[in-house]
């Protein structure tokens, strides 16, 4: 507080990220928290942190505001089914992690497949042409770009009302949806 800190940006996940809100919360602080990607799940971080939850910023993928994508919004298919397909097999809401797995594993079935081959070499080669749209978004890798994630996979939302919501204005490149687009 004597430092007149102006934000919180912090990059973690599990417990941690709960147990700051809180403490923030409990100490009086007004000031934005603005977390990783990892804590963009309701039964993660948002149940547990409850009301001191609210107004709290992260960037999340497509699966997170599937309700709030357009209707032309290229994950939008993939994720009616993939969703009610991951609730059947586990009896869970599928989270970041889920989709994050979805897309590794058919990225590299579409690699093995491209390169007609197990080797290692040919996959990463492969896997460096590769554009794939997925649960998180969409993918596209090259020889110089190995994160792949393209920032229109991303969106800003905040913790309104128990539930992750677009945030407007939205960040320059990330996703439009029902919220961000008006």
């Amino acid at each position: 507080r004597n430092a007149q800190v102006q934000a919180l940006v912090m990059w973690g996940s599990g417990a941690a990220p709960v147990i700051i809100t809180k403490e923030c919360a409990s100490l009086g602080f007004k000031i934005p928290i603005l977390f990783s990607a990892a804590e963009a799940d309701g039964p993660g971080f948002v149940q547990p942190a409850g009301a001191a939850a609210e107004g709290v910023f992260m960037s999340t993928n497509k699966l997170q505001v599937f309700d709030y994508l357009l209707p032309n919004d290229p994950s939008r298919k993939l994720l009616s089914d993939f969703i009610p397909a991951y609730k059947q097999a586990t009896g869970k809401d599928a989270n970041e992690f889920a989709a994050n797995a979805y897309d590794a594993f058919h990225m590299m079935v579409q690699a093995i497949t491209t390169a007609k081959s197990t080797e290692p070499d040919k996959i990463v080669a492969a896997l460096e042409q590769l554009k794939f749209d997925g649960a998180d978004g969409t993918y596209q890798y090259s020889p110089t770009d190995h994160a792949g994630m393209q920032i229109g996979a991303l969106t800003m939302v905040t913790v309104k009302g128990g539930k992750l919501t677009p945030i407007t204005p939205n960040c320059d490149g990330c996703f439009d949806t029902t919220v961000t687009k008006g």
